[in-house]
C-alpha cells in the first residue's frame, strides 16, 4: 500500500489527461488510459479499445507501479 505521501506526490504529478499504463500487484493485471480521476483510494482511466470506450477503475492499493507517457502520440 502507498504511503500517504506517496499518494500525495501522485495527486501533485498525476492530472487528468495524462496517458499512464498501471502494473498491479502479484501480477493480476494492469491496464491503460488516460487519467480521469485520482482520489485518495482510486485511479480511474478511460480509453478506447476496438473502438469502443472504457473506464479502467484501480483501487491505489493494488498498484504496483505506473508508467507515465510523457509525449505519447494519441491515435
Amino acid at each position: 500500500m502507498f504511503s500517504k505521501e506517496t499518494i500525495e506526490l501522485f495527486k501533485k504529478s498525476l492530472k487528468p489527461g495524462h496517458e499512464v499504463w498501471v502494473y498491479t500487484r502479484g501480477g493480476t493485471g494492469g491496464g491503460n488510459g488516460e487519467i480521469v480521476e485520482l482520489t485518495d483510494e482510486v485511479l480511474v482511466l478511460e480509453g478506447v479499445y476496438r473502438g469502443r470506450k472504457f473506464c479502467h477503475y484501480f483501487i491505489l492499493n493494488n498498484i504496483e507501479s505506473i508508467k507515465v507517457y510523457l509525449e505519447a502520440e494519441k491515435t
